[in-house]
């Protein structure tokens, strides 16, 4: 049995945490929040109390600003995934973190909901979003983008890093669309191949967090002791 403690417990980390309860071969470490949270028996709200803890693993489930806060001392004790890789923008911070990796052998894993699987040697790498929470449309490189809507682009972010970075990669922000829904579009060249992908989300037929969904599930899949694709 592994244990994995949980920064945040928003509408990400919280459905989470209830989710690792699920997991045969998981058990839930300490969970850092802002507030008190009610019947949870694992929180604190002392950063230093968590990192103490014993953990294999820890996930940062409350995005950018965790990440800068408690990301190089979390590194610096066990693997860390994240769902914060805008703070990974600022190539400070990246080498910073490169150090922290390199000194304990500790990666640090950025997750980009539906956009994984991207070819990590694409050249070139062209991402459009279309929502309703765009007020003016936008297209430009992506390290431009990540101060006007910091928000919104962790996955692109993600994707990026893995890819053919910030710099090589043209944002395109759309306005339109019907409220609740988030469209991407993601298209990827690397010699003579084009990948596309498209993903659609809409609030109003989720039963639950698509991004905690996917941790919940890449936890599951850490323990197989085979996988395919």
């Amino acid at each position: 049995m592994r244990t994995v403690s949980v920064i945040g417990h928003g509408e990400i980390g919280g459905a989470l945490v209830r989710g690792i309860a699920d997991l045969n071969a998981w058990q839930l470490g300490r969970v850092l929040t802002r507030h008190a949270v009610p019947d949870l028996e694992e929180q604190t709200q002392d950063g230093n109390r968590f990192l103490v803890h014993p953990v294999d693993l820890i996930i940062d489930a409350a995005g950018p600003d965790a990440l800068r806060a408690l990301g190089p001392r979390a590194l610096a004790i066990a693997p860390v995934w994240s769902v914060g890789a805008v703070a990974m923008a600022a190539p400070e911070f990246q080498a910073r973190i490169a150090a922290v990796s390199e000194k304990s052998g500790h990666p640090l894993r950025l997750f980009a909901c539906g956009m994984a699987n991207m070819p990590l040697t694409a050249r070139r790498l062209r991402i459009t979003m279309r929502s309703a929470e765009i007020e003016a449309s936008w297209t430009g490189p992506l390290s431009q983008a990540v101060a006007r809507w910091p928000d919104m682009l962790n996955s692109a972010v993600a994707v990026a890093l893995n890819g053919p970075g910030l710099e090589a990669t043209v944002l395109s922000m759309q306005a339109g669309g019907t409220n609740g829904v988030h469209e991407i579009e993601i298209e990827a060249e690397e010699d003579g191949i084009t990948w596309q992908r498209t993903i659609r989300f809409d609030a109003s037929s989720q039963t639950s967090h698509p991004v905690a969904r996917m941790l919940l599930t890449e936890l599951a899949r850490a323990n197989r002791r085979w996988r395919g694709v």
